[in-house]
């Protein structure tokens, strides 16, 4: 076997053990940023409710504690989003390589 066949098995056999992985792990992803978005979705919903409350100086200034933490936590909640979609685009495009050299 020439040292250029050598490679190319090599490739092929590790692209092979590692295609089933990368896949299950970007379906896995997927599924996390999808469930991250229907929650960031309730929790605008939510904040649009508390808004109608916070806005109105008469009523607890109990809520404001809440709603800050909520506002925070949405916050954080997008910037991992942006984070997983990131990590999902760079799974993509290592299949990719990975399917193009098999």
């Amino acid at each position: 076997m020439t040292p250029k066949a050598a490679e190319e098995a090599l490739a092929e056999g590790m692209a092979d053990a590692v295609l089933p992985v990368l896949a299950s792990c970007d379906e896995s992803v997927f599924a996390i940023t999808q469930s991250q978005a229907m929650l960031l979705n309730r929790m605008n919903e939510l904040q649009q409710i508390l808004d109608k409350y916070t806005d109105n100086p008469e009523i607890l200034p109990s809520f404001k504690p809440h709603t800050d933490k909520l506002k925070s936590t949405k916050e954080r909640l997008a910037k991992l989003n942006q984070r997983l979609t990131t990590i999902q685009h760079r799974l993509d495009v290592v299949g990719k390589r990975l399917s193009s050299n098999n």
